[in-house]
């Protein structure tokens, strides 16, 4: 048992594990400050633009994304493998490829297999953002140990912070930010840091507790960092687990919203999300 769970549960109270926690992860995050310092450059760069963040659900598949060729882009975690993805990563705009930070029960080298297969079929200026936290073994010592994305125009951020319901979010990219539970709860942030006026969710579904099998829960059947994961992960206790990690999800979603509202969207046409104001994709066009 990791040692914030341990003091968490047995010693000290919520308010004081929060601060405990911030606080390692603070001492963490400055080992990384020169490269988080590096995001400065993307503050507020595209200001009173919009942008399109792109999952992994299945309500994706129904999508004809052609009208996104020339927009800003966001792809998330294993988007690569959509059959458009090329199609509407080598078109005018800027193209971004945003990764959360490594997570278990996924190895080592399942994660490192996963980089390779994404840096082997995403065009070469995309610009990518991957994400670190206090694991010692995290993306950025995969990069440094095995050369991946060496050449590639890459940032970071790191994650971690303790939050709570209706606590401020901060969104600066040169410091620690919050811990999340999905991809699309650090790429709202990033897409918020670099001043997007209007950010649209597209795949973010949030209704894997809806399946009975993983190769159901996306737009995909398998990757390299998702084989049985959530079994692995959760066991005989998925549905419950997978219940309150998307209330966990939704809670920020809520507090994004409330503190940055009307600049995001959920254009997805299926799932369950209804924190976000809905809108027809193909109305924006």
């Amino acid at each position: 048992m990791k040692l914030d769970s341990l003091i968490a549960e047995y010693i000290l109270p919520p308010a004081t594990v929060r601060m405990v926690v911030n606080l390692l992860v603070s001492i963490r995050g400055g080992k990384y400050q020169k490269e988080l310092s590096k995001n400065a450059s993307l503050h507020n760069k595209y200001r009173g633009k919009r942008c399109f963040l792109l999952g992994s659900g299945n309500s994706i598949k129904h999508e004809d994304l052609t009208p996104l060729k020339n927009e800003h882009l966001f792809a998330l975690n294993n988007f690569c493998v959509h059959p458009q993805f090329l199609s509407i990563f080598n078109g005018q705009g800027d193209k971004f490829y945003l990764i959360a930070p490594i997570h278990p029960p996924q190895t080592e080298q399942e994660w490192l297999e996963w980089i390779q297969s994404i840096e082997k079929n995403t065009p070469s200026h995309t610009h990518f953002i991957f994400g670190v936290n206090r694991n010692r073994y995290n993306l950025k010592h995969l990069v440094n140990r095995y050369g991946s994305l060496k050449e590639s125009e890459l940032n970071w951020y790191f994650s971690g912070l303790s939050h709570r319901d209706g606590d401020a979010i901060d969104i600066d990219l040169t410091h620690p930010i919050i811990g999340a539970e999905a991809v699309s709860v650090y790429a709202i942030i990033t897409a918020l840091y670099m001043g997007f006026s209007e950010i649209y969710l597209l795949g973010m579904d949030h209704d894997y507790f809806l399946y009975n099998d993983e190769k159901e829960m996306r737009m995909y059947a398998h990757a390299p960092h998702t084989r049985d994961g959530m079994k692995r992960i959760f066991n005989d206790s998925f549905y419950r687990m997978e219940l309150l990690r998307q209330y966990k999800v939704f809670t920020k979603y809520e507090n994004l919203d409330r503190q940055f509202p009307g600049r995001i969207y959920n254009a997805g046409q299926g799932g369950l999300l209804r924190v976000f104001q809905r809108v027809r994709f193909q109305e924006l066009f």
